[in-house]
Formats: structure tokens, C-alpha cells, sequence
């Protein structure tokens, strides 16, 4: 058969190779040669769960066609059928995962946040400037078989980049929520909690935005690898994971004594619906190359001019409720990673924005 060509990205880089569409993916390896390394594997459409899938092992590929391992073109980007290979590396593998629609990662219907870059603070928009959004994936996996890592959610943004979080939450007579670290350090956003309160429509859902240190210093909120803070390897997990709780207010006192209370309950959940912990499928709708990426915490950057309210009591304060019928909405675990150089944030971003790979 007359050969064809393909577009085969292995990570975020591209290279055209002439293939016969009857080989099999062991041919394929073989004729990519040195641009595949031992630790790479293919990806394909999973036609049941309609995500892409690592093909492994390796010998499974001498069973697999290139027929059923190949993406379709992209109108206007690429003009060529697409193979996609990724990282199994145990020190640098590839993540996987889903991008929501919304931006928003979902703990339920009534909770969920998304970070993005700090767009109002003066410092802030300064050292933004020609920076991307953050990418916020959920179900994360890394592809490294032996030894996989397992994230519900994650963020990843450009080295020293200074975000805002947006957090949506359902509340009664209004809604509290902390935003802490999993170890007691300089980390701590917000540990003491903030509220939204609501004087007389209840039983709301709305959005708020937190970009600074809940702290007289009001610093706002930059992320850098955890390499540039000094953390040790061993605690690159509780360093770069945020939890975001948020919990609904059954009432709250304001500053001129006035009480507001509302007894309405938080809405129920679907039966389908799981708040726990859902460690990702070795497959996904997006995926971010292996070696591109390193852990990464938040640390306090340039003073915010945003300012925050008053009331006199409430409840219930801070800490969250550790459960939903004690008032807890909502509770979301991110990881932070930062990529590791803006050429690679370039090359990704530019190939999640396109979908060129079907890494978007």
C-alpha cells in the first residue's frame, strides 16, 4: 500500500513520518526510531470509554494497528493523520487527565474552583504580562505503569506567575471557605476562613475571588517550583497541594447587630454523585508531555489591594464541617505544577488551544 503521512507528536514536539496505514504500532516504533525512546508508548481512542488510552505493554503493540492508534486531522492546524506518544518515564512522565468545559473543577453541583492569573492587582499585571492562564485538569494520571500518581485535581501555570482563585459554593444565610495546605506552613492561605454572607435573598450559590494572603500583609498569591523554595523532594506532595473547603452558613450577625438566619438545607446530591476521592483512569481528553512540568507550591508574592468585610459572628466559622450534614458544601484537593520553562509552556499551551494532538 502507498505510504502516507502522519504527524507524530511525542510530547509537545512534531515531526512528519511517511507510514504504511497497514502497519502495525511495533512497525511504527520501529520506523520512528530515535525519535521514541524505550520509555514512550502510543495512545489511542478507547472506543468504550471514548478517551484516549496508553497502549501497554509494549507488546501489545504488535497486535495493535495503526489504523486504530491514529487521531484524525485538525481543520486548519494539521492537514495530516495524528499519532500521539507519551511518557511512561518513572522520573518524567506524561499527566493525563480531563479539562473541564467550565474551567471550573467540580467537587459537586454546589462547590468548585478554578485558578487564574491575578488580572487586578497593579503588581500583579505587571508580572503577568505575555503569561498563559493556568490549565486546571481533573483526573489526573500520570502514565508511568509501575508507579502511577493519581490527582482528582490539578493546575499548572508558568513559573512565578501570580493567580487568583474563583470559588463558587452554594450557601444558606451565606457561605465560609479556607483555603489551606496540607502541612502547617507559610502556605496557608486563607486558614482562617472568609465569608460571603447574604442579608436577604438565601439559599444562593455564587462566586467569589481570593488573591491574597488572608494576613495583615495582604501578599498576594504567586506560584513557584518547589526546587525554587527549597522543598525537599519528599514533601513535594503535601507542599503542592491546596484544599479548598467551603461550607454553608446557617446564620450570621452583622456589624450593627442585625441578625440574618436561614434554615434552608444544602441540596441534595443525585445518587450518582460521589464527592470522594476518583483517582483518574489511565486515560483522558487532555494530556500535558512528560518532562515538561515540575511540583510547585504558592508563596507569598507583591501586596493586593483587595480588601475584605466585616461581621460580628456567625455560624458555623472556621474550621470547615468535616461533613455535609454538619454544613460542609464542598472540599477540592489541587496539586500545583508549574511547566518548566516558557518554551514549553508555549509549545503545550499552543497544542491544548489548537487540539492539534487531541491533547485538548
Amino acid at each position: 500500500m502507498t505510504a502516507t503521512n502522519y504527524t507524530v507528536y511525542n510530547g509537545a514536539t512534531p515531526q512528519v513520518f511517511s507510514l504504511d496505514p497497514t502497519d502495525t504500532m511495533a512497525d511504527v516504533r520501529t520506523a520512528l526510531g530515535g525519535f521514541m525512546a524505550s520509555t514512550d508508548n502510543f495512545l489511542y481512542e478507547n472506543t468504550v470509554t471514548e478517551l484516549k488510552t496508553v497502549l501497554t505493554p509494549v507488546s501489545a503493540e504488535a497486535e495493535a494497528k495503526l489504523s486504530g492508534c491514529q487521531f484524525p486531522p485538525v481543520p486548519g492546524q494539521v492537514t495530516t493523520p495524528i499519532i500521539q506518544i507519551v511518557s511512561t518515564s518513572a522520573t518524567s512522565p506524561s499527566f493525563m487527565g480531563n479539562s473541564p468545559s467550565t474551567g471550573y473543577v467540580n467537587d459537586n453541583p454546589q462547590f468548585g474552583i478554578r485558578c487564574v492569573l491575578n488580572d487586578t492587582d497593579a503588581a500583579a499585571v505587571t508580572n503577568n504580562a505575555g503569561m498563559f492562564q493556568p490549565v486546571m485538569l481533573e483526573n489526573v494520571v500520570s502514565c508511568n505503569p509501575v508507579n502511577p500518581a493519581n490527582f482528582t485535581y490539578a493546575m499548572i501555570c508558568q513559573k512565578g506567575a501570580i493567580v487568583a482563585f474563583d470559588i463558587s459554593c452554594w450557601g444558606a444565610a451565606g457561605y465560609g471557605y479556607t483555603v489551606t495546605s496540607a502541612m502547617s506552613t507559610s502556605t496557608d492561605i486563607n486558614a482562617d476562613g472568609l465569608y460571603i454572607l447574604y442579608d436577604s435573598d438565601f439559599g444562593l450559590q455564587t462566586n467569589t475571588q481570593l488573591r491574597r494572603y488572608n494576613t495583615k500583609a495582604g501578599d498576594t498569591i504567586q506560584i513557584e517550583a518547589n526546587k525554587a523554595l527549597h522543598i525537599s523532594t519528599q514533601y513535594n506532595v503535601a507542599y503542592s497541594t491546596i484544599t479548598f473547603s467551603g461550607w454553608s452558613m446557617s446564620s450570621w450577625t452583622d456589624m450593627n447587630g442585625n441578625p440574618h438566619s436561614s434554615s434552608l438545607p444544602i441540596p441534595s446530591l443525585s445518587a450518582d454523585t460521589d464527592g470522594g476521592f476518583q483517582p483518574g483512569p489511565p486515560a483522558g481528553g487532555s494530556d500535558i508531555p512528560g518532562g515538561t512540568t515540575q511540583p510547585a507550591a504558592p508563596t507569598a508574592g507583591p501586596p493586593s489591594n483587595q480588601v475584605f468585610g466585616g461581621f460580628e459572628t456567625g455560624t458555623p466559622l472556621a474550621p470547615a464541617p468535616s461533613t455535609r450534614s454538619a454544613g460542609l458544601v464542598g472540599s477540592i484537593e489541587l496539586f500545583c505544577l508549574v511547566f518548566d520553562s516558557d518554551a514549553d509552556a508555549k509549545a503545550v499551551i499552543k497544542v491544548l488551544n489548537s487540539g492539534a494532538s487531541g491533547f485538548g
